[in-house]
């Protein structure tokens, strides 16, 4: 009797155990969980994170079903097939994008994208996140998911440039820039300029041609700073502002050659009355001079040695000032300089006597200070010589002469020799006085 009651007992608590055995493999389909975002870039196709339970036997078949609004009107619904990424015992993980890249469909920004999902198992159980009688109507979005297509990218500015690398005051001045966008497309590009330091700007609304946005600054006045950079907006409101550039107005070629000729007028002047004065001292040193020095072939004797190297001194330091002054902008001329004032020397100094052997009348040998005038005019033709093979070669091997740069050349020669002939007349004058001490030095050391 006890041994067929245990076995009643026995049998009836198997009874109750196997329903709860059977449960653990055969879990009801159910989707548990939907994980997205409320937006995407309009770009990028929107990841959905979803987890499954299954029977532990059989894995489902999960789709996200979706529509979109267009004119406030929903279009028809697309699917979306999602991957399974992983798999336990009686649950799975799975992974959809939407929209399905597959239907090519280029969305226009702030599109609102409507979404469900839906698990079958291959009994034909399904799982839906919304009521079935409301799973096509995108209307009712109970248990659906909506996010939005947005533009979180700025414009990008590329390539800032300007047509005219050198601006004058005639100049006006295009501002070149390429201006693209990921996303929602370019709306508008500004050209954006100050003349003042920045104190107050300017915006002008470039033109878009051929792939590329430009806009013009006026001409400005020589002297001017300009500074400027592009601003951007793309449709969706975003803004990109490209780096600061500055460029200055130079002068124009009209006002190079106003401004040279003026200078150059101005030194004309002295230089003209410096030579009427030569021309006069000339002539009255003419008068007083009874008897001309004759140099003898072979001979190297120098009447006024002291005065003759002072006087050479004096000559080549501003020769030679004005030499390193040019081999900044025009060594072949600083070289020419160089040597002319080589040879003079050679030529006017009687002690001189390696490279022209054979001398004739020397009147630097009387009067020393002629040097000073004769290297003025000798700066002055060498001058015009290379300032004449400057030209030359700026217009027919260049194409284009750089004025700017031959009239500071000029006006640089000019000054120059402007100082040397100055030199030369007040020391001429003085010469008179200066020989007596010199020769009474001479005197005293010869004691």
């Amino acid at each position: 009797m006890r041994k067929a009651f245990a076995i009643l007992i026995f049998t009836i608590l198997l009874l109750m155990l196997k329903p709860h055995a059977v449960s653990a493999e055969q879990r009801p389909l159910e989707i548990i969980s939907v994980t997205s975002s409320s937006f995407t870039p309009c770009d990028e196709p929107l990841l959905v994170d979803i987890t499954v339970t299954h029977d532990v036997n059989m894995i489902p078949t999960v789709t996200v079903y979706y529509t979109y609004f267009l004119n406030e009107r929903a279009v028809g619904w697309r699917i979306s097939p999602a991957q399974l990424t992983s798999a336990s015992f009686g649950a799975s993980a799975f992974t959809a994008t939407v929209p399905n890249e597959a239907y090519h469909e280029s969305l226009p920004l702030n599109t609102r994208i409507i979404f469900y999902v839906e698990a079958r198992d291959g009994l034909g159980n399904i799982a839906l996140t919304c009521n079935e009688k409301d799973r096509w109507n995108a209307g009712a979005v109970e248990g659906k998911y909506t996010f939005a297509l947005i533009d979180p990218y700025r414009p990008t500015i590329r390539n800032v440039t300007r047509e005219t690398p050198s601006p004058t005051s005639r100049d006006s001045v295009v501002i070149l820039a390429n201006v693209t966008d990921r996303g929602a497309g370019i709306d508008k590009a500004l050209l954006i300029f100050s003349i003042d330091g920045g104190k107050t700007w300017n915006s002008v609304l470039m033109n878009f041609s051929r792939g590329i946005y430009k806009a013009e600054i006026p001409a400005q006045e020589k002297g001017t700073r300009v500074s400027y950079y592009v601003e951007a907006y793309d449709k969706a409101g975003n803004i990109a502002r490209s780096l600061l550039n500055e460029y200055q107005v130079s002068a124009s070629l009209e006002e190079i050659q106003q401004q040279g000729l003026k200078e150059l007028q101005f030194l004309a002047l002295p230089i003209l009355g410096a030579t009427a004065v030569v021309l006069a001292l000339a002539i009255f040193f003419h008068k007083r001079i009874e008897k001309k020095y004759v140099e003898k072939i072979g001979a190297v004797e120098c009447r006024h040695p002291n005065a003759m190297t002072l006087s050479f001194i004096g000559t080549i330091a501003i020769i030679g000032a004005l030499c390193i002054q040019l081999m900044k902008s025009y060594t072949f001329l600083a070289f020419m300089l160089a040597l002319a004032t080589a040879v003079f020397w050679s030529l006017a100094d009687p002690r001189v006597n390696s490279l022209v052997p054979i001398r004739r009348i020397r009147i630097f040998d009387e009067n020393p200070p002629a040097t000073f005038i004769a290297g003025g005019y000798m700066l002055l033709l060498m001058g015009a010589l290379g300032l004449f093979s400057k030209y030359l070669l700026d217009k027919y091997i260049l194409g284009v002469p750089n004025y700017s740069v031959l009239y500071n050349l000029a006006i640089d020669i000019a000054r120059y020799a402007l100082v040397l002939l100055a030199a030369g007349i007040l020391l001429q004058i003085a010469w008179p006085w200066l020989k007596e001490i010199e020769i009474s030095v001479e005197a005293i050391s010869a004691d």
